[in-house]
């Protein structure tokens, strides 16, 4: 309920605004100038006590029904809005001052920094949720990947796939009359997964008609239940009684994106902001202009390492398949790996003036101990011999590590078992015999079954590769049987791994694998009907709609053991 002073102003303040129009643009200026300037003569007024009644107010001018006369198009939101809020406002920066918590607030949280010592649970735990049946669960899923409010992952919020781990973002609410322009995140996980979760997310929970304030009072109760069910057991409590939610979406993202995806080079304030969309765009200019201030309210959390201290590395996951730094960033990445001049003292030593045609190498004492053990090691005679054999082992070190074929992920591998086994080597080919066996026991095991002929119960059962392509091929031949039988194209499901794991389960490689084998059949299917991967944008799961039937051997042999148990039961009753 707003304040007495300020529905005593509204009486006349508003008819007044109502009564404006276009011809009059110079008039309503003034008039709403004077009326903040009231305000802001006002008692106790803060910056930040603004906020209130001028949110409360705006929200009365916007239930004035606009007229060609007293309205115009707003270019940021591209909505045609009434006039009066286009005056009724203040500067991006006393808005970004009215948002932010108080000075008492920041320096408590300066003095009260809390460890997340299990980053990589809490983001397993999420990327999990993202595949959950309750919406409250996904929006926190969401809001741990990606760091965005309720309002935005509910109603205004869009992300479009644009790298392995990158999302264009758009829909960021930074005013309530202005809309920030799309910008690229890190998303904690698979983006693909993050976009699927998103758009499925939008079928579930229908918020297009509800305002933030009202998503924000009748879904943020259920929300933050859902994240302290979740996540409380990851995210040590903040002083006070602030929601998990608001730590998950706004801290917590922004340090784990900072240790994975953040360059060395970009201070973590500098990255954090620009992921958390902290900036402004001065109308004066149109340049972008950082919020640090904002970030430095989000502040209080720190990542723990294995010991459980701080941990400071950025961009442990930069270099790995996939992995790419913001398209913000790569520009200045760029500029420091590039080459640098070398120092001029090589060319010196090899020029002209070097008659004898041989360098000058100067190693330390312990490292002359170090390279003579190692030419004994590979019997060579002369530092020259040494230095080249050692070259050429790490040129070819280098080319198996860039290799595409998995070589270079098998090569860091070695180096992490190298300090917990005297020979790394041996200790791998132990773990591959191992699991040969087991897999030639397996399938000596299992010879002779016929999968086909089995219950999709019992099939289930077994863990083998046979198995589970047998569950694969019969969730597409169900998809397909189903899709033939619909009069009605919307009924109809695309086949792709994520609807073959709704049916029967199986990881997402494998399915894939399968589906790959498969394609040209998959095409032809798709093209009969015109499918397309839209139309699994359905209210309802696949596994309600399309059945699994049994084979028709499993059939008969029920049939055969109903038989047999009747014919039982009557030798009993003689």
């Amino acid at each position: 309920m707003p304040k007495v002073w300020l529905r005593q102003r509204w009486e006349t303040f508003l008819p007044a605004v109502a009564d404006v129009g276009n011809g009059q643009e110079e008039r309503l200026k003034r008039l709403c100038e004077e009326e903040l300037a009231a305000w802001r003569a006002r008692p106790k007024m803060s910056a930040s006590s603004l906020r209130v009644p001028l949110t409360d107010t705006r929200n009365e001018i916007k239930k004035i029904p606009l007229t060609e006369h007293n309205s115009w198009l707003n270019p940021r939101t591209g909505k045609r809005e009434h006039l009066g809020l286009k005056y009724l406002n203040v500067s991006e920066e006393e808005w970004a001052a009215m948002n932010a918590p108080s000075e008492a607030k920041l320096q408590q949280r300066f003095e009260d920094v809390q460890l997340v010592k299990d980053h990589e649970g809490l983001v397993a735990t999420a990327t999990t949720l993202l595949q959950s049946k309750q919406w409250e669960e996904i929006v926190v899923a969401l809001a741990v990947l990606t760091g965005r409010r309720l309002s935005e992952v509910l109603k205004s919020g869009m992300v479009v796939w644009e790298t392995p781990y990158t999302v264009v973002f758009s829909g960021q609410l930074k005013r309530r009359d202005k809309i920030l322009d799309p910008y690229e995140i890190p998303t904690l996980c698979e983006a693909r997964l993050v976009v699927e979760a998103w758009e499925r997310l939008r079928t579930i929970k229908e918020c297009s008609e509800m305002e933030g304030r009202e998503i924000s009072t009748r879904l943020g109760p259920v929300v933050s239940q859902a994240a302290d069910t979740w996540f409380s057991a990851y995210v040590p409590p903040r002083s006070g009684r602030a929601s998990l939610y608001t730590h998950l979406f706004r801290t917590i993202y922004a340090r784990i994106a900072l240790l994975y995806f953040a360059p060395e080079t970009i201070v973590d304030i500098k990255y954090m902001s620009r992921i958390q969309g902290h900036y402004w765009v001065v109308e004066a200019t149109g340049k972008q202009k950082d919020d640090y201030m904002a970030t430095l309210h989000y502040n209080d959390y720190r990542i723990a390492d294995g010991e459980g201290h701080i941990d400071g590395r950025q961009g442990i996951k930069l270099g790995l398949p996939g992995v790419s730094v913001l398209k913000v960033f790569e520009q200045k990445e760029k500029q420091n790996m590039a080459p640098r001049k070398k120092s001029t003292s090589t060319e010196v030593m090899t020029s002209e003036a070097n008659k004898t045609g041989y360098s000058m190498m100067r190693p330390k004492q312990t490292t002359r101990v170090l390279l003579n053990q190692e030419k004994q090691r590979l019997d060579v005679k002369s530092d020259d011999e040494l230095l080249l054999a050692l070259l050429k082992r790490s040129r070819a070190y280098d080319a198996l590590s860039q290799d595409g074929d998995g070589v270079g992920p098998m090569m860091e591998f070695i180096s992490e078992v190298r300090d917990g086994h005297d020979d790394p080597v041996a200790y791998l080919r132990s773990l591959v015999i191992r699991d040969a066996n087991f897999r030639h026991g397996l399938e000596k095991r299992n010879a002779g079954l016929d999968y086909r002929s089995m219950r999709l119960s019992d099939l289930e059962k077994y863990k083998t590769e046979p198995a589970a392509q047998e569950r694969f091929r019969r969730a597409v031949a169900a998809i397909m049987t189903y899709n033939e039988a619909q009069e009605e194209p919307l009924k109809r499901w695309f086949i792709n791994p994520n609807t073959v794991r709704e049916l029967v389960g199986g990881r997402y490689p494998a399915v894939k694998a399968y589906l790959d084998t498969h394609q040209s059949e998959l095409d032809a299917h798709h093209e009969q009907y015109a499918l397309k991967a839209a139309y699994n944008r359905k209210p309802i799961a696949i596994k309600e709609m399309v059945q699994i039937s049994e084979p028709a051997q499993v059939a008969q042999s029920v049939a055969v053991d109903e038989e047999e148990m009747f014919k039982a039961a009557a030798e009993d009753q003689e």
